[in-house]
């Protein structure tokens, strides 16, 4: 929605490409003539209540670009005008690279005020969300995508409000994704405001009364139209609203008509992310609600903090938004340190020997254990997934009369499909620590049925890759707890095979050591 101060627009699919820009008010607004055909104008690529959107050519130095053209029912509209004025020397002002840089602004041949901004192509964030079913609402590999998406959607708005630049329309249809060069970019900056300088006059004046925005975004004091909007919780509240239909797949403030929205997004607070979707997690579920408390002061202090947080969450740390929990600190550390070789499963096996888990214990609950369990089995249907999709490319390439495919598979497809397979099973891994250890003495069936599968897989894959010291400090920990307590249950012939890849495993650690087989286990020979 364009914001004039007046109706508010509900249609938040106003999907107008516009580019960005900050720099101190001038008294008067630029006035160079870059008519001149410099830009030729070609077709509307987007069209919104105050201008148009067209295709462009920069016939000096032939590229194309996107010029924004105010629309001429508005040229002599004092207050559009410096709007739009207003708005280009905002864009023209701000570089970063998820904001779209302006490259000219002034008149154009027929004295329409325009500016040149750079062309981008993609899908609205509005549009991925749209795209997405019930079951990838709750896929985790479909939210992460999201959530780097929206991080950097953070970290631009985070540059903005360093530099004293407030958006004021945030929305996802505002939102535009490349996925071909994977850059995200804030558009639509036409209701944006520069922050006086404390003790500083501001560049517009700030009106009690007006509303700006668009409903089911703004926060309760922008539709209030409170002078005290203007600051930067009012874009966190806006963040909010866009991580929560992240989250959910729904937005978090609905009614059936305009004053049911507001009434809503004015009295009432939505169900937490976590209740409608659990699988998004207590921590992300925290930093939305906290983004969209009602009082500003329970919000976000800026979108740097808020980018900080989904960080936090990006790497498996703590948020400030709540306080975690014993068995969130351990997940979250086997994440961190699933990279290392072998390091979830040494970890499994070192804990089941000395017991550390017995004051765990005592604070886990049932539903603990059935949640890392159930985290565990949807990794393991994930692992399936993924061979699968392995064999099935493998399958393509040996298929395939192309040889440009055949490389692109073999180069690019396969390695990122093995990787993923490998961090799936590190995942698995971690989950089973956890349950089999919060289960001790009497370790979960089923989780111990798998870790046992994983002692064996991971053995053997160790051995394939040349990894064989990791190998026989793995086997020969397991048969000191076979001898001694036997957690996993290993039956005497699979103790015979483990003695058996045991021994095998030695053998091959001192050939390497002697230098001897060296050249067997080089990235270039194919065991890896």
């Amino acid at each position: 929605m364009e914001g004039v101060p007046a109706p508010l627009d509900t249609d938040d699919e106003d999907t107008v490409l516009t580019g960005e820009a900050s720099s101190p008010r001038r008294d008067a607004a630029p006035q160079t003539d870059s008519a001149s055909g410099r830009f030729q104008l070609m077709g509307v690529i987007g069209e919104g209540g105050m201008a148009t959107i067209h295709e462009a050519e920069d016939t000096r130095i032939g590229r194309i670009v996107a010029v924004k053209r105010l629309k001429r029912v508005h040229a002599h509209d004092t207050d559009m005008r410096e709007r739009f004025e207003r708005e280009a020397r905002i864009l023209g002002g701000l570089a970063h690279p998820g904001l779209v840089p302006v490259y000219e602004a002034g008149h154009l041949a027929g004295g329409d005020l325009f500016f040149a901004m750079q062309k981008v192509a993609g899908k609205t964030l509005a549009e991925i969300m749209r795209a997405r079913d019930d079951s990838q609402v709750r896929d985790r590999h479909v939210l992460l995508r999201l959530i780097d998406i929206f991080e950097r959607i953070c970290l631009a708005i985070a540059y903005a409000h360093g530099r004293r630049i407030l958006h004021r329309d945030l929305k996802p249809a505002n939102i535009m994704v490349d996925d071909e060069f994977g850059v995200v970019y804030v558009m639509d900056w036409g209701l944006a405001k520069r922050l006086p300088e404390p003790g500083g006059v501001p560049d517009e004046p700030t009106l009690t009364g007006v509303v700006m925005g668009t409903p089911g975004y703004m926060s309760p004091e922008q539709l209030k139209g409170l002078a005290e909007a203007d600051d930067c919780q009012t874009d966190v509240f806006a963040l909010g609203a866009i991580l929560y239909e992240i989250l959910t797949g729904r937005r978090p403030f609905r009614g059936d008509g305009l004053v049911d929205l507001l009434k809503e997004t004015a009295q009432h607070n939505p169900p937490a992310p976590v209740a409608l979707n659990p699988g998004c997690g207590r921590a992300l579920s925290a930093v939305c609600m906290k983004a969209l408390a009602k009082d500003p002061k329970e919000r976000y202090p800026s979108a740097r903090e808020m980018a900080e947080d989904i960080r936090c969450f990006r790497e498996f740390r703590p948020v400030s938004a709540e306080k975690p929990r014993l068995i969130d600190r351990a997940v979250n550390w086997v994440r961190r340190n699933r990279a290392m070789s072998g390091a979830a499963a040494a970890l499994l096996v070192a804990l089941l020997g000395t017991g550390a888990y017995f004051g765990i214990a005592a604070y886990v609950r049932s539903r603990t254990i059935a949640w890392a369990m159930g985290l565990a089995l949807e990794r393991r249907e994930s692992i399936r997934d993924l061979e699968d999709r392995i064999n099935a490319t493998k399958d393509r390439i040996a298929r395939s009369a192309d040889p440009e495919e055949r490389r692109n598979l073999q180069e690019v497809a396969l390695p990122a499909l093995r990787g993923e397979l490998q961090s799936r099973h590190y995942e698995m891994r971690g989950y089973l620590a956890a349950v089999i250890g919060y289960t001790y003495p009497n370790p979960d069936p089923r989780a111990v049925e798998m870790a046992r599968e994983q002692v064996f897989l991971l053995a053997n894959r160790g051995v394939r890759s040349g990894n064989y010291h990791m190998v026989v400090a793995l086997l020969a920990t397991i048969l000191a707890g076979y001898e001694e307590q036997n957690l996993l249950g290993f039956t005497p012939a699979e103790a015979r095979e483990i003695k058996a890849l045991l021994a095998k495993a030695q053998e091959l650690a001192r050939r390497e050591d002697a230098g001897l087989i060296a050249d067997e286990t080089s990235p270039d020979s194919g065991n890896r």
